[in-house]
């Protein structure tokens, strides 16, 4: 939070009109988001780089990120906290897809187990971003949608005995059904 202030206020400083406290309230929270993901995008990559799995790891990001987007789910207090998590799964998700090999049949079937779990128990609403009746309805539809299209992936991936990548989407939607389920019992209050 201290750089993205450091950078607001040399933003501020070099502008003909002074940022007022609401503006530059703002400006911080977007610079601090970006530099956020800038630094776990770089970090990614580098695992990916490092594993030799870059083509694993932005199929990971395809499939993580639009449904986790829209199922919501744990977040940690700090952003330190998040970043560490972050890449100790990713760096798990690799390990594990390199060295355990499960069966097209068990693949899909955990596949559709865990899509069935998250469309039944719906999003996980987060404490730091509330939503209004619309945007929860917006949200879930959205979700049920990304799980129809990730479902006829997986059927893909499988006619073509794609292992490793229907692997990844398996861990991955482990990942968000494991994160909604932690977010339920940290925001049990919002139920």
């Amino acid at each position: 939070e201290k750089v993205a202030e450091e950078i607001v206020g040399y933003i501020d400083e070099k502008q003909n009109h002074k940022l007022n406290k609401e503006e530059k309230e703002i400006l911080v929270f977007g610079v601090q988001g970006f530099l956020e993901i800038s630094c776990n995008l770089i970090t990614s990559l580098m695992v990916a780089i490092i594993f030799h799995c870059f083509a694993e790891v932005i199929f990971f990001f395809c499939v993580f990120i639009p449904i986790r987007s829209y199922a919501g789910g744990y977040h940690a207090d700090k952003y330190c906290y998040c970043f560490i998590i972050s890449i100790m799964l990713l760096v798990g998700m690799l390990i594990l897809t390199k060295y355990w090999n499960l069966s097209i049949g068990i693949l899909m079937i955990s596949i559709i187990a865990i899509e069935i779990i998250i469309w039944k128990n719906g999003l996980v609403v987060n404490e730091n971003r509330p939503l209004s009746i619309r945007e929860y309805n917006d949200f879930s539809n959205k979700l049920k949608k990304r799980l129809l299209i990730e479902l006829v992936i997986a059927i893909l991936l499988g006619v073509m005995k794609l292992n490793k990548y229907l692997m990844i989407m398996m861990l991955s939607m482990s990942l968000v059904l494991i994160g909604m389920m932690i977010g339920r019992m940290k925001y049990k209050n919002m139920y």
